[in-house]
């Protein structure tokens, strides 16, 4: 770190880590349109009028995972898939973002995710670097709401001017991608 006056010292870069399963829903501006939807959200587990539980019903739409992990309640595909089938995506929403991503895209003013984030969700391949399409299909979940994804500390760019100037930092301030734990 350099020093910026005896005692202090300034902020080169900035990344998260955080909770990675959950997430919200924000419009154009990043602005939240839900609370956080923590990995705890069991609405998953719900039944459809088919008598399959929403997860039960994802599976079957989701080809084979190679890397063991499959779609469960808690997983933000679940939640999502939950509110799309009832009508429950909020006017507006324009991205879903995880919390720390939402943070990191506040930031750097762009919507992005990390891979460890995006994979949590139930609906990123970690291995061939790309969503899910044909489970987001089927679950009807807008492939436009989905941010970039990055490697976890991968450059994004720099502090938003208006956001350095608000937090007293310096707008050549860098800004990562994130991690999850």
């Amino acid at each position: 770190a350099q020093f910026a006056h005896e005692g202090a010292i300034a902020i080169e870069a900035i990344a998260f880590t955080g909770q990675m399963h959950g997430g919200l829903l924000v419009d154009s501006n990043l602005e939240p349109l839900t609370d956080f939807i923590t990995w705890q959200d069991k609405r998953g587990d719900e039944f459809e009028p088919s008598g399959k539980s929403y997860v039960e019903a994802l599976r079957s739409f989701a080809a084979p995972d190679v890397t063991g992990v499959g779609v469960h309640s808690g997983f933000l595909i679940a939640t999502l898939y939950w509110l799309q089938q009832h009508d429950a995506f909020p006017s507006g929403a324009s991205y879903v973002l995880g919390i720390y991503d939402w943070l990191t895209s506040l930031l750097v003013g762009k919507p992005a995710a990390d891979i460890s984030s995006a994979s949590a969700w139930g609906m990123f391949d970690p291995i061939t670097k790309s969503w899910h399409s044909d489970l987001l299909e089927s679950a009807k979940i807008p492939m436009t709401l989905l941010p970039d994804v990055y490697e976890p500390g991968d450059f994004l760019g720099t502090l938003r001017p208006s956001l350095a100037n608000e937090m007293g930092l310096a707008r050549n301030v860098r800004i990562h991608a994130s991690i999850g734990d």
